[in-house]
C-alpha cells in the first residue's frame, strides 16, 4: 500500500506546484500542498511564516519538532527546514524520503532555483530540524516495488549504472548519481534524454556515420591526387631530359635571337 510520500510523489512529481495561500513555486508550497493533501491538515497556508526558516516549532497543534543532532536521522515523511544559511537567507524545506545518520534525500522543489518537484540528496549541514505529524502517525513506507510501467526504483548504484550507460562516463560524485533516487527506471530514463549533456552525445552518435562517409570520400580524392601529383612528377622529369638534351641548341639559339633583335634595332623599324 502507497504511503504519504508516495501519494504525494505520484500527484506532483516533475510539477513546479502552488499552494493555498497564494504561495507560487516556492520549496514552501511544495511542503504546504503535501500538509494540506497528502497529511489532512488544515490551513491555507498550512504555515502562515515568510520564509521556509520560519516554520521551525511553529504549527505545534499538529506537528511535533525535532531539533537536528549529530545522531538524530528523521522519518520517512517527516518535513525537514534548513535555516537562513541557504535558499538566499529564506531557508529551505521538504519531504524525507530516505534517511540514515550521515544524509537523506528529500522530495522537494526550487532547489535548484525554479526547479519542480524531485528527489534530491543532502547532508545535514544547516538543517534546523524536522516536523512529525502530532503522535508521529505517518504511514510505514511502503518497500520499493517493480512498476509495469518503468522498472524498478532507482537508488545511487542504479544512478551509477545509467551514468555509465547513458552518458559513457562516471558520475562526479555520490550525489549526482543520486539524482534520480526514487524515481522508477522509466522516469529516471525520461529526465536523462531531456538533459543536453545526453542530446549532445546523441546528436554526435547519429551523425557519425555521416562523418564518417565524409571521410572516405575525402580518403578517395586525396588518393586519386596523389596519383595525379605522381603523373605530373613524371611528366616534368621527362621534360628535364628533354631540355638537357636541347641544351646546346637552345644556347646557339638564344644567341642567334638576341643578334636579330640588335640588327632590326639599328634598321630602325623598332626603338
Amino acid at each position: 500500500m502507497a504511503d504519504v510520500v508516495d501519494r504525494f510523489y505520484a500527484r506532483t512529481n516533475g510539477q513546479r506546484i502552488n499552494s493555498c495561500g497564494g504561495i507560487m513555486g516556492q520549496c514552501v508550497a511544495g511542503v504546504q500542498s503535501y500538509t494540506n493533501v497528502e497529511l489532512g491538515i488544515g490551513g491555507c497556508p498550512a504555515f502562515p511564516v515568510a520564509g521556509a526558516k520560519d516554520m521551525f516549532g511553529t504549527r505545534t497543534d499538529a506537528f511535533d519538532w525535532v531539533r537536528n543532532t549529530p545522531t538524530g536521522v528523521p522519518p520517512r515523511g517527516a518535513i525537514m527546514v534548513w535555516n537562513g544559511n541557504v535558499g538566499g537567507g529564506w531557508g529551505h524545506t521538504g519531504v524525507v524520503v530516505t534517511a540514515n545518520v550521515n544524509n537523506f534525500n528529500a522530495y522537494q522543489q526550487n532547489d535548484p532555483y525554479s526547479s519542480g518537484m524531485h528527489v534530491k540528496a543532502y547532508d545535514y549541514n544547516n538543517v534546523i530540524g524536522w516536523a512529525i505529524p502530532k503522535g508521529g502517525q505517518l504511514n510505514p513506507p511502503a518497500p520499493p516495488q517493480p512498476t509495469p510501467s518503468g522498472g524498478d526504483i532507482m537508488d545511487t548504484n542504479s544512478g551509477k549504472e545509467l551514468y555509465r550507460t547513458g552518458l559513457h562516463r562516471e558520475a562526479e560524485s555520490d550525489t549526482a548519481a543520486s539524482q534520480w533516487n526514487g524515481l522508477s527506471a522509466g522516469e529516471a530514463l525520461k529526465r536523462l534524454r531531456s538533459a543536453p549533456e545526453w542530446q549532445g552525445t546523441d546528436a554526435a552518435i547519429k551523425t557519425a556515420p555521416s562523418l564518417q562517409q565524409q571521410v572516405t570520400e575525402l580518403n578517395a580524392k586525396v588518393n586519386a591526387l596523389m596519383v595525379e601529383n605522381t603523373a605530373l612528377k613524371k611528366k616534368c622529369a621527362d621534360l628535364e631530359a628533354q631540355l638537357a638534351a636541347m641544351g646546346e641548341d637552345s644556347s646557339n639559339l638564344n644567341a642567334l635571337g638576341k643578334l636579330l633583335k640588335w640588327f632590326i634595332q639599328r634598321l630602325g623599324f623598332t626603338k
